[in-house]
């Protein structure tokens, strides 16, 4: 024999030393037992259980043994653990366990031996449990959701889902992850201070309902994200009460902002930009605004913007763009859409260069009406590198002139026409040049 184990057994249990009760019911409930090398080697290695009481058993050292005798004992367990069916055994772990599962019953037919990890060999990996699970603490507690709702009957307080869908607009954005949607459910007003943007997002109602952004006195909206991509659809933006001096949405960068099927009446810019971006408007509606798109390019700012299917009614100024610094450029595309009205000012459509040696300014008009009330100028060039270019419109009714070439800070611009448009009662219609179709 090279050494034995003994075990403590209660009611036919094995139990570790510490458990001892204190009262047992009789005296024949303890008993100790001395194993040694045969007795083990025949648990570990006999085809079927060592017979003994109880259906489940674990064979462990006492826990009253040293740790020096722990470091002496475990390796020589692992020795009588050999590779065989009834043990599962890996050599890498012969230092801190032995597997050798047994049950009584046929249907797990394993127990275990194994080591109780010493303390300094546990320090390492509670560290790390303990890293990993702040990890992932902090992640989870971070995470949004990817689309985000409102209701008329929404809290701020819920998290924002269908069931518990949140009220208002900011509550919305900060739940929902960069890239992720907000959807307003009921007809309401869904803010009452300015709604700041500043990531990836999309804002829509869903058909059928008319969800609000209103300007309540300070700006509805402003958009600062240089590197995002916003999709605006189906909203309202207006003042809060009457025709305000308030702007509907403030852009100071975007990496592309789409605005679709919306609405903005009576504000002042009911959309104005001065920073890098590239937007596209699409069947949308600007009514009775002081200016309907404000364009003060500066800081040599590259921006591109589409029009398709929009309309201008009633505004002062449909459009002003002016290229307020000597680099970066203004692209403008206007497609299938309508000015009535305005002229104010250099016109209803305004386009050029507001510096000494402005940037380009690039404008393409096609298959649009331009209808002024007897008031006013259409279109206007200002500027050496501002070129318009008209094709297959309608403009008309303009009191001073359907188009006009102007002398800006930086010269005179440039209209010029495809040869297919139709200019009828303007006071003038200036076109610098016709150009044949390429």
């Amino acid at each position: 024999m090279r050494f034995a184990i003994r075990i403590l057994r209660h009611r036919g249990r094995i139990i570790p030393w510490r458990s001892i009760p204190a009262q047992p019911a009789k005296i024949g409930d303890l008993r100790i037992e001395e194993w040694r090398d045969e007795d083990l080697r025949r648990y570990v290695r006999a085809a079927k259980p060592f017979p003994i009481e109880g259906s489940r058993y674990q064979v462990s050292l006492p826990e009253s043994l040293d740790a020096e005798s722990r470091r002496t004992l475990w390796p020589r367990l692992a020795e009588l653990a050999p590779k065989s069916k009834s043990a599962t055994y890996s050599r890498r772990r012969a230092r801190h366990a032995v597997a050798c599962h047994r049950l009584l019953d046929k249907r797990q037919p394993r127990e275990s031996f194994e080591e109780p990890m010493h303390s300094d060999a546990l320090r390492p990996v509670l560290i790390a449990f303990a890293s990993l699970f702040v990890a992932c603490t902090a992640s989870i507690a971070n995470a949004g959701i990817f689309r985000a709702y409102l209701s008329l009957s929404g809290n701020d307080a819920n998290p924002c889902t269908v069931q518990q869908p949140c009220r208002l607009l900011p509550a919305a954005l900060a739940a929902v992850n960069d890239g992720g949607e907000v959807w307003m459910l009921d007809s309401a007003n869904y803010n009452t201070t300015t709604v700041s943007i500043t990531k990836s997002v999309s804002i829509l109602a869903v058909p059928g309902v008319v969800g609000s952004v209103v300007a309540n006195g300070a700006d509805a909206m402003t958009i600062n994200a240089a590197a995002s991509n916003i999709a605006l659809r189906n909203l309202t933006v207006r003042p809060l009460s009457g025709t305000g001096t308030e702007n509907g949405i403030t852009i100071a960068a975007v990496g592309s902002l789409s605005i679709d099927n919306m609405v903005f009446e009576n504000l002042n810019d009911a959309v104005s930009l001065s920073g890098a971006a590239k937007i596209s408007i699409r069947e949308s509606v600007f009514r009775n605004n002081l200016t309907g798109l404000s364009v003060s390019q500066s800081g040599g700012a590259q921006e591109t913007i589409a029009v398709d299917h929009a309309s201008y009614i009633e505004n002062a100024v449909a459009f002003t763009v002016l290229a307020n610094s000597t680099s970066g450029f203004v692209r403008v595309t206007i497609d299938d859409s309508l000015i009535r009205g305005g002229g104010n000012g250099n016109g209803a459509a305004a386009f050029g260069g507001g510096v000494a040696g402005a940037a380009p300014v690039i404008v393409t008009i096609m298959r649009t009406k331009v209808i002024g009330d007897a008031n006013g100028d259409g279109i206007s060039s200002f500027g050496t590198q501002t070129v318009v270019t008209l094709g297959d419109c309608q403009v008309s009714g303009w009191a001073i002139g359907g188009t006009r070439t102007l002398n800006g800070p930086s010269g005179l611009g440039v209209i010029q026409s495809l040869g297919n448009n139709l200019f009828v009662d303007n006071g003038t219609a200036e076109i610098s040049a016709t150009i044949a179709p390429k």
